[in-house]
């Protein structure tokens, strides 16, 4: 069953958080929501607030447990635990794309368990139809009372045996963190704005040697970045790196630093005047005034700015949300060889592709992503 389709079904008591699992042919026992937040940090020592949501419900039905169970699984859990009485379950864990990660989710789980008798062969079918028996005695008027007393007592005895209980929780806790920039704005950029929860999908890519082609070779710098927009200013941006590593960098002077620097490194926490994956806003303009300045593309490398000109200007194509859509670019090159395609965009020219020399990298931008 689609989680559309069982939301369409489910009472309207019954937890949102458990919709995809629920049952047609169920009643509802019980159902509670418990939420809390508190002060927190994350892994990189972050502070914020953690939310925690967590929504139980109990169903009883009047199906086998074993049917139950195959139920749930088609609907998406791993029997974790199967004894005579119990089954203990919870929501398979799928691969997911380094794009498709959120961070700032810390807990995403259901746990399940049914609870019932399992019978073996035919007995099932005898207790039921033992069951049928009951129902018509207690609904013929011939019956006495001190029977249909009995009758009431043998039958709710018999349909509870027959019954499965599923107690289901969902639980999610969201960091969130508590990040303040100078002149908080809603977007950054004009082209393709940018906002708080918007990712960058970045691609790192090594230069086979022998053919200067970009290739996925055995590096460990090779892989994807996923950049996740915590925040924006009118001249900076906190930006939350994953994939391959996992880090913050604070982009603080986004309007006046010719000075680029993509390398990021594991467990960064930084705030600094690198403004990877953009160019400073006044470096563009100069290139579109003079067409040359100069830059600082890495700092290892670098030890003074080197010469950058513009060479041409062009489109591009970028996936933004779910189109593929034509952009505008300038294309630049530097005395050392490097070469650049920049997002045509003075409020955020983001570097779409960057040839390093030296390093014999590939950097590009694959996508800009809207929230999780």
């Amino acid at each position: 069953m689609s989680e559309a389709t069982a939301a369409t079904k489910r009472p309207e008591n019954w937890p949102d958080g458990l919709s995809h699992y629920w049952i047609d042919d169920a009643t509802v026992v019980s159902t509670d929501l418990d939420e809390d937040e508190r002060p927190g940090r994350d892994s990189l020592g972050n502070a914020g607030r953690i939310r925690r949501r967590a929504q139980h419900g109990k169903l009883s039905v009047h199906w086998p447990r074993g049917r139950v169970v195959r139920h749930l699984e088609d609907a998406g859990l791993d029997t974790l635990r199967d004894t005579r009485c119990e089954s203990e379950m919870q929501r398979k864990r799928g691969n997911l794309a380094p794009e498709e990660v959120d961070p700032f989710l810390l807990e995403d789980s259901v746990h399940v368990l049914v609870t019932g008798r399992q019978f073996p062969g035919q007995q099932r079918a005898l207790l039921e139809a033992k069951a049928e028996t009951l129902r018509r005695e207690l609904e013929d008027p011939a019956t006495s009372g001190d029977r249909r007393t009995l009758v009431e007592g043998m039958l709710a005895a018999m349909e509870d045996g027959l019954r499965a209980t599923i107690e289901m929780r969902a639980t999610k806790r969201r960091f969130r963190p508590a990040v303040q920039v100078a002149e908080p704005c809603e977007t950054l950029g004009e082209v393709v704005p940018l906002s708080a929860g918007w990712r960058i999908v970045y691609q790192v890519r090594s230069i086979d040697p022998d053919t200067g082609a970009p290739e996925v070779l055995d590096c460990e710098d090779d892989g994807v970045m996923v950049f996740h927009v915590v925040a924006v200013g009118e001249a900076e941006a906190v930006l939350l790196f994953t994939g391959g590593m996992h880090g913050m960098r604070h982009v603080a002077a986004l309007e006046n630093s010719a000075i680029h620097d993509a390398w990021f490194v594991n467990r960064e926490r930084t705030r600094t005047d690198a403004t990877a994956p953009w160019i400073g806003r006044g470096l563009y303009r100069e290139l579109l005034a003079h067409g040359e300045a100069q830059m600082i593309v890495h700092r290892r490398r670098d030890a003074e700015p080197v010469a950058i000109r513009k060479t041409g200007e062009g489109t591009t194509t970028l996936r933004v949300g779910d189109d593929e859509v034509e952009v505008p670019v300038i294309y630049c090159e530097t005395s050392r060889d490097d070469q650049l395609t920049i997002l045509a965009d003075e409020k955020s020219p983001l570097v779409l592709r960057m040839r390093e020399t030296g390093a014999e990298l590939e950097r590009t931008v694959e996508a800009v992503l809207g929230p999780l």
